[in-house]
């Protein structure tokens, strides 16, 4: 049986005497392996980049001014990782580097997609996500906490935590009053019908539209962010976090709340 993305990462984090505890230490990823990582400091607008360097499969993360502890620089450093463990041979086929990204034609899409998830698994292990949600209510101010212990994005927290969970969540990414992105479950039930929040405005009457700032768990009618569903008498309830990019709102199906996969 073929492993996932995921199963792969997490065999090779565990490998490295990895994947324990927060955070991961992604330069332990590369010991003992036949790879060069190059690090330097440009103002030219790449963040990573994986390529054959005198024909040593070669990593070259750019820092922009930060160090390695960087939720930004560990997140590319893991995103170029997946494409060493995953995409190597891929090098050795003619892959070149084009706008700052590895072109291997109609395969660009999915070795990108692939290092994504390669990165998310090893800085958010899975298994790590799940003992930290394990007897705790999720809220936002433990979103935060997890991404600082973890040295990752809110953004990649999210969206790892919304995978983790089972129909019970849902993350936006507000700037400007507008949803810039959804992040729900994979299995979160409103998916079915239209939120009429999923892109464009904030709902009117949500507590997010009537505090512009960070606030606790507030209750709101459940037709507020699903006017479409049939359930409208259980509420949902929302959170909200300010940060330099924009407010991460949360919003919790009460009734899934403590449903763990």
């Amino acid at each position: 049986m073929k492993r996932t993305i995921s199963e792969i990462a997490q065999t090779i984090v565990h490998d490295k005497v990895q994947g324990r505890r927060f955070p991961t230490d992604l330069l332990r990823l590369t010991q003992d392996e036949d790879l060069e990582l190059v690090t330097l400091d440009s103002s030219r607008a790449f963040d990573g980049r994986f390529e054959l360097c005198h024909g040593k499969p070669t990593i070259f993360l750019n820092l922009h001014g930060r160090g390695l502890d960087d939720s930004r620089v560990r997140f590319t450093l893991g995103h170029e990782l997946g494409h060493f463990f995953l995409h190597r041979s891929l090098l050795r086929q003619g892959g070149a580097f084009h706008d700052d990204k590895i072109t291997f034609g109609e395969h660009l899409k999915t070795v990108e997609r692939e290092a994504n998830t390669f990165s998310a698994e090893c800085i958010l292990p899975k298994g790590l996500l799940r003992d930290r949600l394990d007897g705790r209510v999720l809220d936002i101010r433990l979103v935060d906490r997890i991404a600082s212990e973890a040295k990752a994005s809110l953004q990649a927290t999210a969206i790892r935590l919304a995978s983790a969970t089972s129909d019970r969540l849902c993350f936006f990414w507000e700037e400007d009053g507008a949803i810039q992105w959804p992040s729900p479950s994979d299995d979160w039930k409103h998916s079915m019908y239209r939120w009429s929040a999923w892109t464009g405005a904030i709902p009117p009457k949500s507590a997010a539209a009537s505090c512009s700032d960070s606030f606790e768990e507030r209750e709101v009618a459940r037709n507020v962010w699903c006017p479409n569903s049939p359930e409208r008498d259980e509420p949902l309830y929302e959170s909200s976090l300010r940060t330099s990019y924009g407010r991460l709102i949360l919003v919790v199906d009460a009734q899934t709340a403590d449903d763990e996969s």
